[in-house]
């Protein structure tokens, strides 16, 4: 699972991204993962003030291709306890069905 906050996912998506596109490469090779973003979807709209050459919809629209092309869940919490909630949880459920 790689849990990203709303300053580190704004990162990862911009002056970041090829690194980032490297780690969700290698997620996608495992037999369960996703992303977990510690804020809302509503919330990752607002651009931090040091980003100036990525919007919104570069960000997310980024996310959601991921998504659709590496077959990778994208979870937007709330905050940080939630998104540490989702991520035990999604990982308890790998462990019930996964496959011996």
């Amino acid at each position: 699972v790689e849990r990203k906050s709303w300053n580190d996912c704004w990162g990862s998506m911009s002056g970041g991204r090829a690194r980032f596109e490297r780690c969700v490469k290698r997620l996608a090779k495992l037999d369960r993962a996703a992303i977990v973003v510690e804020c809302t979807l509503a919330g990752l709209c607002e651009r931090p003030m040091q980003i100036q050459r990525t919007n919104a919809a570069s960000v997310i629209g980024g996310l959601i291709s991921y998504s659709a092309q590496y077959a990778l869940p994208v979870f937007f919490c709330g905050n940080r306890e939630f998104a540490a909630r989702v991520t035990i949880r999604f990982l308890a459920g790998w462990y019930k069905h996964r496959r011996p």
